[in-house]
């Protein structure tokens, strides 16, 4: 039993470091990464309708998905690092969630999640950059899924 209650802390205490950690970087008003501000930039030459591939720029190293999605994003929400940060964070919640239902027989939901949301703390909180690597991730965890 207090082997249980211990298990339950730590798990809970994991997912609350999280979300405050997830805030305080979601929060930030500056680009954090240096591509972040790419993905910006790429997705509003996409939503005025200039090809993002062209012969006199560059257009960095992600594939199409992420600058199309930032272009629904500039859209939606004008330019803004918030936008392709919150993709990411999302992305990364809905792959933890469900890995943590194909875990569920095994460790329990919750615990399942602490321990994923505790690789997010060893990697720098990687969960709130903004790169395609989240959604990529999701993509492939729902095609090994379903």
């Amino acid at each position: 039993m207090a082997v249980r209650w211990l298990e339950r802390s730590a798990a809970l205490l994991i997912i609350l470091s999280n979300v405050w950690v997830a805030g305080v970087r979601l929060a930030v008003i500056c680009p954090t990464t240096p591509w972040e501000s790419a993905l910006v930039v790429n997705g509003v030459r996409i939503a005025h309708g200039q090809p993002v591939y062209a012969a006199d720029r560059a257009a960095g190293i992600y594939a199409p998905l992420t600058y199309y999605l930032g272009a629904l994003e500039t859209k939606l929400f004008g330019p803004t690092v918030y936008a392709p940060r919150a993709t990411s964070l999302i992305a990364s919640l809905l792959t933890v969630t469900l890995l943590a239902f194909v875990l569920r027989e095994y460790t329990g939901v919750g615990l399942a999640a602490a321990v994923l949301l505790a690789v997010n703390w060893r990697a720098g909180d990687y969960f709130v950059d903004s790169r395609p690597d989240a959604v990529a991730t999701l993509f492939g965890l729902l095609f090994l899924v379903l």
